[in-house]
């Protein structure tokens, strides 16, 4: 059987609505990999969020790697992972910015609250200083808990919070907050191999195959199959990220630390990067002289349902709390047209966006982690299929390409192009349109060397595999 696939991290407004596809322009939102810009360099350029129990994070390894065997990890500390700076090339050092600060942050609300206020309860900002001979940065630390601020630059034996430079074992920094009871904190800074996989050169052609499919439709009426494109078969198919690197920040929390008085259970994670208003300014307080220029919460949410260029940088630089508001209206009609090219009516996109807005990774403690752990299911009104609210934060392992499209994406979509091409045979009757897998993972397939990661993760902090 023939099977002609059309999938990404990127939800193609595939064929039938794809109105909404724009040329490239040069990007600043916040995806994977939004290149580089004469304003905004690689080291602030996010890429990815995690966020795991440390036990959770170890009974998926177990699983991964059956030789493994490591002990139990700490049902009682959660792990933030912060990645960034993408595309790094094996064996070359990079730096942070020095002017940058680089957040995470932590809301607790209930996920069935329709009108939680998405402000930061607890905030972790990470500033970096220039790099010494070592090649090490120092590192000033501040937590933020309702507006105070406790600032942290030394471990607890005395001395300085530093990055770990390329090809030096982790520098596992460990300090406690002053004045807070069993707040140890451990944090790791460096080059790690980027745990992310995706076969995202092939989604550009079937991208730009869709858009010319949909062109040729508007400017002649006629319908020509040969300009679309597939995805690449698993022994093909491509991860962008392999052999690359990400800097990343991890930080090993005590749960208690976040759940606040009284503890909740349910957490809205998100990162950001603010840059000064004023670069050249000296000392800029970040609570007035910057503004935000990066943000990510869920993976392939954003630049899975928004298109245009213009409106994704109007996404990041905004807080979660504004997805849902008159301001964003223009960024939901977009996302809402996606979400018809792929086949969904209103009452179930009114689900989906209940489900993935505002974005933010949102995290029960109460379960094992894991991207899809937990799902609970929201059934539209017309009795499509649910959508499931996904609540079990992120692993390092996890296949959140497929996750996402599998949540987003109606099972058995048609729509009437590709009914037609059935109809003249160029798509036969029993061909499957898949659109819920890449193909790629984190293992690999045997014989393509295109894909697979070449370091291990580890059960121990900071969990990430070893750089190229």
């Amino acid at each position: 059987m023939k099977r002609i696939l059309f999938a990404s991290g990127g939800l193609l407004a595939l064929l039938a609505g794809f109105a909404s596809f724009r040329s490239p322009a040069p990007l600043r939102a916040s995806d994977h990999d939004d290149g580089e810009t004469d304003t905004k360099g690689r080291n602030v350029n996010l890429t990815d969020l995690y966020v795991f129990k440390e036990s959770s994070h170890v009974a998926s390894l177990n699983d991964f790697y059956p030789d493994l065997n490591a002990p139990a990890g700490s049902d009682e500390h959660l792990v933030l992972v912060m990645n960034y700076n993408p595309r790094s090339l094996p064996g070359q050092q990079y730096y942070s910015s020095t002017k940058a600060v680089y957040q995470f942050l932590v809301n607790r609300q209930l996920f069935t609250n329709p009108n939680a206020i998405l402000a930061s309860n607890v905030t972790f900002q990470i500033r970096y200083g220039a790099p010494n001979a070592q090649k090490q940065q120092p590192i000033s630390f501040r937590a933020i808990f309702g507006g105070s601020g406790i600032l942290v630059t030394k471990n607890a034996d005395g001395t300085e919070i530093l990055s770990t430079p390329l090809g030096s074992a982790p520098i596992k920094n460990v300090f406690s907050l002053q004045g807070v009871p069993d707040s140890e904190i451990q944090l790791f800074a460096g080059h790690r191999e980027d745990p992310f996989f995706f076969d995202v050169e092939q989604y550009f052609k079937v991208r730009a195959g869709a858009a010319k499919f949909y062109q040729t439709v508007v400017n002649t009426g006629m319908l020509d199959p040969s300009v679309l494109a597939a995805f690449n078969p698993p022994d093909q198919a491509e991860d962008f990220a392999e052999d690359y690197n990400v800097i990343s920040i991890v930080l090993r929390v005590p749960i208690k630390l976040l759940k606040g008085t009284p503890p909740v259970n349910s957490l809205r994670i998100w990162e950001t990067i603010l840059y000064p208003k004023d670069p050249e300014k000296p000392n800029p307080d970040p609570a007035t002289d910057f503004v935000q220029i990066e943000r990510l919460g869920r993976p392939a949410i954003n630049e899975g349902l928004i298109v245009s260029n213009d409106l994704l940088n109007a996404f990041n630089s905004v807080p979660p709390i504004a997805d849902l508001s008159p301001a964003a209206q223009a960024v939901r009609d977009e996302a809402v047209l996606t979400l018809t090219a792929l086949g969904n009516t209103p009452p179930r996109i009114d689900k989906i966006v209940e489900a993935f807005f505002p974005d933010t990774l949102r995290i029960d403690l109460t379960i094992q982690s894991g991207y899809t752990s937990g799902a609970l299911a929201l059934f539209p009104a017309d009795g499509t299929e649910p959508v499931p609210q996904l609540r079990g934060g992120r692993l390092l392992l996890d296949d959140v390409v497929d996750a996402t499209l599998g949540a987003l994406v109606r099972d058995g979509i048609e729509n009437d192009a590709i009914s037609y091409l059935r109809s003249i045979g160029a798509i036969g009757p029993n061909d499957v349109i898949q659109l819920q897998t890449d193909n790629v993972s984190f293992r690999g397939i045997p014989g393509n060397p295109a894909q697979g990661k070449k370091h291990p993760l580890t059960a121990e902090f900071p969990y990430l595999g070893a750089p190229n």
